[in-house]
């Protein structure tokens, strides 16, 4: 009974040592785990932290390739020599970065640069023409792409009144186009400005009247403010003395009351609105005589 109490006491401390003798073995082992995941959270933020390296690197790569392009333009264009050179002016560039310049380069007809005027003068050569705009405004240029065309061809068929210097010649150039015409058809002229002529006062349609009894004839001053018609056109446009002036418009008159065949702003209807419209025909007419001019 001892001996087996002793056996079983020699079994306990032999575990416990055995228990003690691994307890080292152990700690080291838990250790090196613990290091293992440390340098695995080390290399992973190595990691990010090259990866971030490197993309700052590339930007900052991109970024000076772009500075060096944008330095290496002016020496581009410096080896082009310029045709004409605008300097000393507010040369609006439509750039909300850089809206105005004060110098501009033209080479072979297309705008080689825009800046100040040291750089732009920096472009010239033994023929280029510098012009000095002495403060004034250039603006890029306006295109318009649109034509009324119809508006075109009924124009040419009209009678053009722009320079004339006198009433006279104003009457000799409707009395031209009358002559071409059946009687009581309508005449159309534009551009008279009665401050050419040596009275400057507005006419009077008597001449006129005289002139072309047989064709209504209404001619537009050259701003469109106002018409001078004949008596033909008053007549079927049923305008007389007791024609009232209409609101934003006045009828000139002559002493005795009666139209003296002005009719300025608001009153330009009350003959214009018996023109005629214009036939299908003389639509046609009017475009291929536009299309013509066009390709003159």
């Amino acid at each position: 009974m001892e001996v087996r109490h002793n056996r079983r006491q020699r079994e306990r401390t032999e575990l416990a040592a055995t228990d003690a003798a691994s307890l080292p073995e152990a700690n080291a082992e838990l250790a090196t785990h613990r290091y293992t995941l440390q340098n695995q959270e080390v290399k992973s933020r190595i990691d990010r932290t090259m990866r971030i390296c490197m993309g700052a690197a590339l930007i900052t790569l991109s970024i000076s390739a772009s500075v060096r392009r944008a330095q290496s333009a002016p020496a581009a264009r410096a080896r082009q020599t310029a045709d004409l050179v605008l300097v000393n002016g507010r040369i609006y560039t439509v750039d909300p970065v850089r809206p105005l310049a004060t110098g501009l380069a033209v080479a072979r007809g297309r705008i080689l640069f825009v800046g100040s005027e040291t750089e732009a003068r920096a472009l010239t050569g033994p023929r280029t023409r510098v012009v000095d705009l002495a403060g004034k405004t250039v603006v890029p240029g306006f295109i318009d792409a649109h034509a009324h065309l119809l508006g075109l061809g009924r124009s040419l068929r009209n009678v053009h009144l722009a320079g004339a210097t006198s009433y006279e010649e104003v009457i000799r150039r409707v009395l031209e186009r009358a002559r071409e015409m059946k009687p009581g058809e309508w005449i159309i002229g534009r551009g008279w400005d009665q401050n050419r002529w040596p009275s400057k006062e507005f006419p009077t349609h008597e001449a006129l009247s005289r002139a072309v009894p047989s064709n209504p004839v209404i001619l537009e001053r050259i701003d469109g403010h106002a018409v001078l018609a004949n008596a033909a056109a008053m007549r079927i446009a049923g305008v007389s003395a007791a024609t009232k002036d209409p609101a934003g418009g006045r009828v000139l008159r002559l002493p005795d009351g009666s139209p003296s065949g002005v009719f300025v702003d608001n009153a330009t209807p009350l003959v214009e609105r018996r023109i005629p419209r214009s036939s299908r025909e003389e639509t046609r007419r009017a475009i291929l005589t536009a299309v013509a001019e066009a390709n003159r």
